[in-house]
């Protein structure tokens, strides 16, 4: 099982596209690669991911969302 980070995300190297989002994706991505996004995805997600964090959201409580996997459909 993957440790949830209790806090805001740590930074690390300034990017460009870096966003508290983005800081929070990254992590996410590192430990679930199936879930890795990356360029305007990432931008565009890490912004989305801003605002909720931005709204109150709290970091173990949107990592978990974000994490979950996707439930199988039916075919």
């Amino acid at each position: 099982m993957t440790q949830k980070p209790r806090d805001a995300p740590a930074c690390g190297p300034v990017r460009g596209d870096s966003s508290p989002g983005v800081e929070l994706l990254l992590p996410i991505g590192a430990a679930h690669p199936g879930q890795l996004l990356t360029g305007a995805t990432l931008r565009d997600q890490g912004l989305m991911a801003s605002g909720l964090l931005a709204a109150g959201w709290p970091v173990p409580l949107l990592w978990e969302v974000i994490a979950r996997p996707l439930p199988e459909l039916p075919p």
